[in-house]
């Protein structure tokens, strides 16, 4: 499985009870970047403990920090991911997979809506 290359930036608010389980879930990427949209528990803490990056959102419009993160980020690949989401053993495989083969395209884009506990979820991966 490729390490190589990959950043994912997650979404997250008040997720102290999914923070651990969803860092452990990215540990095959090499730059693991939360933005924290002003969470009142030990999210940040958390995350920060377990390795990644935290941006604190503070007033900043969401998409703003996103893009302003994307373009920070030191990686070729990006993924753009909710901490209550989580990446299948087998999808992690096939992205891993796909960043070893040549390309010819200068970048991909995927979206998908999850529906979890009657929430919706997104999951966006940028590769860029």
């Amino acid at each position: 499985m490729s390490t190589k290359n990959i950043s994912v930036i997650s979404l997250s608010y008040n997720d102290e009870i999914y923070i651990k389980k969803h860092i452990d879930n990215l540990s095959f990427a090499n730059e693991i970047i939360l933005i924290d949209n002003n969470s009142t528990d030990k999210t940040a803490a958390i995350a920060e403990e377990l390795g990644a990056t935290v941006i604190h959102q503070k007033d900043t419009k969401r998409a703003d920090i996103i893009k302003s993160t994307i373009e920070s980020t030191r990686n070729n690949w990006l993924i753009v991911i909710n901490t209550t989401d989580h990446l299948s053993e087998e999808l992690i495989n096939e992205l891993t997979r796909e960043i070893d083969k040549s390309k010819t395209a200068a970048s991909y884009f995927t979206g998908q809506t999850l529906f979890f506990f009657g929430k919706n979820n997104k999951i966006w991966c940028l590769f860029k």
